[in-house]
């Protein structure tokens, strides 16, 4: 049913996040449905129940403190991310950027929302921008402040509904644009946080050029070489992997298969987490989570890079 298809979908990205912070890969797409960027902290919407990218971000500060004080979360999706601006606006540890078409929904994303300390960009497209508009403003407006804020480690918001075959939006973004804009945030990780990237799937509609898009965005991620001795001799000494203390777990998707009804609904209430599967107090207690030594990584969909 739903609650399991978006437990596993925020498992899974526990997963990549374990697996790129403790070096295993460098970069990880996350295939995952239902999506998450629009899940705020006391409520599902448009489509998506928890808000997988920003458990992900919480859970790699919370398990890493030492490695991954400050990360960036990248959102491309036509639709806003106001899930993941929400758990960023107020949380100078964290950075937002959002390029999306308006006035569309959730009707969020003004660029006078800034966040506490200037850590939200929000770069609003209308809907007869071209590709070459999208292009600069992530090149030109975003990416030079995420250099500037110095992530620990980046993550991307992939949605791909920006796609002129997609049927919910009415911009032009190809496949190709996707792959550029993908490119130019690897090659940003490789200078500012060791080339860690976890990317996550959001958006999509239309299959066909769904799948164009994906395969685009994960060529990019692979095709980046990893970063030089010389990128990694200009970061801080601190940043170096650490290995996850044994108290804490994440679940896997073979692990939250396996769990019946009672189970499921038994592990929410641990999280702080009503049973009806709304997203209450996840980010702030997601270190209270056991990790068991069985737990590996290849039961995970996730592409690492």
């Amino acid at each position: 049913g739903t609650e399991d298809s978006a437990l596993r979908a925020a498992g899974v990205t526990l997963q990549a996040v374990e697996d790129v912070v403790e070096g295993r890969v460098k970069r990880a797409f996350v295939m995952v449905r239902p999506p998450g960027h629009h899940a705020e902290s006391k409520t599902a919407m448009g489509f998506c129940v928890f808000n997988n990218i920003l458990i992900g971000l919480a859970h790699a500060q919370a398990k890493y403190p030492n490695s991954i004080r400050k990360a960036a979360l990248l959102d491309f999706d036509v639709h806003h991310g106001n899930g993941g601006q929400e758990g960023c606006y107020n949380d100078p540890t964290r950075f937002f950027a959002s390029t999306h078409q308006a006035p569309l929904f959730p009707w969020k994303g003004l660029s006078r929302e800034t966040g506490v300390d200037l850590n939200v960009i929000n770069v609003p497209l209308p809907k007869d921008s071209t590709p070459k508009e999208f292009r600069d403003a992530w090149e030109n407006e975003i990416i030079p402040k995420v250099k500037d804020f110095g992530p620990d480690i980046i993550f991307i918001s992939a949605g791909f509904d920006a796609h002129p075959d997609d049927p919910l939006a009415s911009l032009s973004i190809s496949e190709e644009d996707f792959a550029y804009v993908t490119q130019k945030i690897a090659l940003l990780a490789n200078e500012v946080s060791r080339g860690c990237v976890v990317s996550v799937l959001e958006g999509g509609y239309d299959p066909e050029a769904l799948g164009r898009c994906v395969e685009a965005h994960v060529r990019s991620l692979a095709s980046v070489p990893e970063p030089t001795q010389e990128h990694l001799s200009r970061l801080p000494s601190s940043l170096s992997t650490e290995t996850a203390p044994a108290s804490q777990m994440m679940f896997s998707t073979e692990q939250l298969a396996a769990m019946d009804k009672s189970a499921l609904r038994s592990e929410l209430l641990q999280l702080g987490l009503p049973t009806s599967g709304r997203l209450d107090a996840l980010r702030d207690r997601l270190a209270q989570i056991r990790r068991p030594s069985s737990s590996t990584s290849s039961s995970s969909p996730s592409v690492g890079t």
